[in-house]
């Protein structure tokens, strides 16, 4: 089964090839950290696209694992998330500009493509797109119970997983779910049942021919990469979480959804936004609201550590806690990447 979740949040990224450990653009965080807390309800990763269950990592610079599942649990088996005896397999499009687009991709060639065809310009609104595709739970198999002291190896070396299962330990958190998944960037067209493709799908496809543009139909989404990763990891859970930590940011927005719409509004706009003056306006306008509710000046590391990695971290299931809780906390954490990337 196929699970699609689509938001008109226009979101930039950058693609590089995929590595164990990264610097990553600001964009390509933001996105991560609002998909991750909002759709998985899972800590956004941020630099670290290898880790796996059973790793201890600690949420210093580099999302740094500190002791290893193959070392710790070698025996240690996983399995892909399932509804209803098929994986759950998850696809979310994020809108963005074609100005974002091109700047993503590496290449002023689609810019210059898109300006000089106006009859691209005018069926491509909207439509540039990252994608996040084939994005599915990995977890422990048969079930949490193998990641149980009783199955920790090599305990001499396996400290810090002891530790961690015994009590929180701020700054470390043990990994029981990874989501992974591709990430690609270009441009998506949603086609209605029976609907002809646009026929400027197949004129971009031709004029992007020599920068490697790729174009795959599946069902009514019809998409044009220009460039992807394959099987990164996303976001991981861990069987822990301070709820209070993760209210915080429906409490600081007064319980009130309209205030989550707001931020959400403002950082839509500003990844979306093409104009230099009126992106810097929008920018502003994030920060005189993260003033507004006391957050300016924090950062992400510290929203994350407060929330899936604090000493009063407790055992939950994530019916314990409501859907308006981590879509507070998504925009919160984007905009803390926005805020501190000026």
């Amino acid at each position: 089964m196929t699970i699609t979740l689509t938001h008109s949040v226009a979101i930039s990224l950058s693609i590089a090839a995929l590595p164990a450990i990264a610097q990553e653009p600001t964009n390509l965080n933001a996105a991560i950290a609002y998909y991750a807390f909002r759709d998985l309800e899972a800590m956004p990763i941020l630099r670290n696209r290898s880790i796996e269950v059973g790793d201890v990592m600690t949420l210093n610079r580099y999302e740094e694992v500190i002791s290893g599942a193959d070392r710790c649990y070698p025996s240690l088996q996983t399995k892909r998330e399932q509804q209803n005896g098929e994986d759950s397999v998850r696809n979310y499009t994020m809108w963005s500009s074609i100005d974002v687009i091109a700047e993503i991709s590496g290449g002023a060639k689609v810019k210059k493509i898109v300006n000089a065809d106006a009859s691209l310009t005018g069926s491509l609104n909207d439509r540039a797109a990252i994608n996040f595709s084939n994005v599915i739970g990995i977890l422990p198999s048969p079930d949490i119970q193998a990641l149980f002291p009783e199955n920790v190896e090599k305990t001499d070396t396996c400290k810090p997983v002891l530790e961690v299962i015994a009590s929180p330990r701020y700054n470390n958190l043990l990994v029981t779910r990874v989501y992974q998944g591709s990430v690609s960037v270009g441009f998506a067209f949603l086609v209605d049942g029976g609907a002809n493709i646009s026929a400027s799908t197949g004129r971009l496809g031709k004029a992007l021919a020599d920068v490697n543009a790729e174009i795959s139909v599946e069902g009514n989404l019809t998409t044009i990469s220009l460039n992807e990763w394959t099987n990164g990891v996303i976001a991981v859970q861990s069987s822990r979480i301070d709820r209070d930590k993760l209210a915080e940011a429906w409490i600081l927005m007064n319980e009130n959804p309209e205030t989550i719409a707001e931020l959400e509004s403002l950082i839509g706009q500003y990844l979306g936004e093409e104009d230099p003056g009126f992106r810097q306006e929008l920018s502003w306008g994030i920060r005189s609201f993260m003033e507004k509710i006391g957050w300016f000046g924090k950062d992400i590391d510290e929203m994350r550590r407060n929330i899936f990695m604090g000493e009063k971290a407790e055992e939950y299931t994530t019916n314990d806690i409501p859907d308006e809780h981590w879509r507070a906390a998504a925009a919160v954490a984007s905009a803390l990447i926005i805020q501190n990337a000026e």
